[in-house]
């Protein structure tokens, strides 16, 4: 059978579980975000395991005749697209042409093609499968297995001929996004203070994380005195070089704030602050409306200026 590389890297909503049969190890993949053009396939993947680095973001492409993960960031909890950020990595997966004896170089060793169309027999199913093995200078062997429409299904670690570890799917499910437990906080006027909740909140790839805030900023408990951001719209969330967010709300916000007064808008901007900051890992939020700086009847932000989280105000939800 003849195969196209993008056959390995489906762009489908697909969830992944790998378990190991000898150290009990878990590696589990998500598609975050996907994208197809004239030069090619890229998927973004969330990578949640018992690593240290955990939860990762990996970024593979398919082009010009390789299969390659390009870019690799470690504890990552937050959904955001790196898939436009400059190559951190190049470990090429597969090559073209995808037949027995295609071969290349890795970090500290060689690739190879060594098997097309081997049968592979897992808990989930029997697979069709490419095998790649690797064999590094150190004497250790790697046999991987990709299955079309799927990716990779299996890994086994050999060192010396022996086992050292096995790594084979034991879920494979679709359509159902990833689930991640949001911290949302919502101000109380009647006590002057903000109030916080964590939330599940289920992702799917390309999704809009900012109409995911919005709901849940216009989503309150009954019966609890907290502000409902009813009108509440995001334009866009991006994350500059040094990590710090910075969020584009539409006019609604302004208007929010004017219609509630000076201390309701400090218990505004703190939610904000405190929600966006929690979720993105970093300690500055920088907000503008429709691309400019943040002015209400009570305050003005000139270039720079930012929020921090400010827990001074701020309880669990009772």
């Amino acid at each position: 059978m003849v195969y196209d590389l993008a056959d390995f890297l489906p762009v489908e909503d697909l969830h992944l579980r790998y378990e190991s049969g000898l150290s009990g190890g878990y590696i589990e993949t998500y598609v975050e975000y996907a994208d197809e053009n004239e030069s090619g396939v890229a998927v973004q993947h969330r990578v949640i395991s018992n690593s240290a680095q955990s939860p990762e973001v990996r970024v593979t492409r398919c082009e010009n005749g390789r299969l390659f993960v390009s870019y690799r960031k470690a504890n990552v909890g937050y959904t955001y697209r790196f898939l436009d950020h400059a190559s951190n990595a190049e470990d090429v997966l597969l090559m073209e042409p995808v037949a027995v004896g295609t071969s290349w170089e890795v970090e500290g060793g060689r690739r190879t093609i060594t098997a097309v169309d081997c049968i592979i027999d897992l808990s989930i199913g029997s697979y069709r499968a490419v095998e790649v093995t690797t064999e590094y200078g150190t004497g250790r062997t790697t046999l991987q297995y990709y299955a079309p429409a799927i990716g990779l299904v299996a890994e086994y670690t050999l060192e010396n001929g022996s086992y050292a570890e096995k790594y084979e799917a034991t879920l494979l499910a679709s359509d159902q996004g990833f689930s991640q437990l949001i911290r949302f906080y919502y101000p109380q006027p009647l006590t002057d203070t903000v109030r916080y909740e964590a939330r599940t909140v289920n992702v799917k790839p390309n999704a809009s994380m900012g109409s995911r805030f919005v709901n849940q900023f216009r989503r309150v408990p009954a019966g609890k005195g907290l502000l409902a951001l009813d009108d509440l719209s995001i334009k866009s969330i991006r994350l500059d070089g040094k990590g710090y967010v910075h969020v584009d709300f539409s006019p609604s916000l302004t208007k929010i704030v004017s219609s509630v007064g000076r201390a309701t808008e400090s218990l505004i901007l703190i939610a904000l602050a405190n929600t966006f900051c929690d979720y993105y890992q970093t300690d500055r939020l920088y907000i503008t409306v429709a691309g400019e700086q943040y002015e209400s009847p009570y305050r003005f932000f000139m270039e720079g200026d930012y929020l921090s989280p400010d827990d001074s105000r701020v309880k669990p939800l009772d």
